[in-house]
């Protein structure tokens, strides 16, 4: 949409996430941040808004605050699941894979507090990690998110859902 000349966004919350997203990818983050908060303040329902905020929180190390922000994208999609676009569903997918990734690679994430609930139960952890490989199977960090769901698993289980997600992405 950004290189569209003719796109025009929706409504005014719509066009202050393009220009928070203009400005992430500029780099200037402490603007982006500001913009992307007053999407959030005009309509808080919007997954886009909070998952480019996250990215922005991410770019910027902030990661308790990236996670709370990619949490919520996830809980957006999921409370509106009928109507979700495919966009919101790969950024849900994206969001669950981020997180998992942030926990399990980068040692400042171990001790922060906000670890989502579904991280902790780990049949909770691979449903999130086949429906995210099931919305993006060329994403690699859905498939270290299986990776590390199935740590742990039934050895037989881990095995055939393993064999089932590799079927289904080619």
């Amino acid at each position: 949409a950004l290189s569209d000349p003719s796109f025009r966004p929706a409504s005014e919350c719509d066009r202050l996430v393009m220009e928070g997203v203009q400005e992430l990818q500029a780099k200037n983050y402490q603007r982006s941040k500001k913009i992307l908060r007053k999407a959030i303040a005009l309509d808080g329902s919007q997954p886009a808004a909070h998952y480019d905020l996250a990215d922005v929180y991410t770019a910027s190390r902030s990661y308790e605050e990236a996670i709370d922000e990619y949490s919520e994208t996830m809980r957006l999609v999921e409370a509106q699941e009928v109507s979700c676009s495919t966009m919101s569903n790969k950024q849900w997918a994206r969001s669950a894979a981020t997180i998992v990734g942030f926990f399990d690679t980068i040692s400042e994430c171990a001790s922060l507090p906000n670890q989502p609930e579904w991280m902790l139960d780990n049949d909770k952890l691979l449903d999130v990690a086949a429906r995210a490989l099931k919305l993006i199977p060329t994403f690699d960090e859905t498939w270290g998110m299986l990776v590390k769901s199935l740590e742990g698993s039934d050895p037989v289980r881990a095995v055939e859902f393993y064999k089932e997600a590799v079927k289904s992405s080619e």
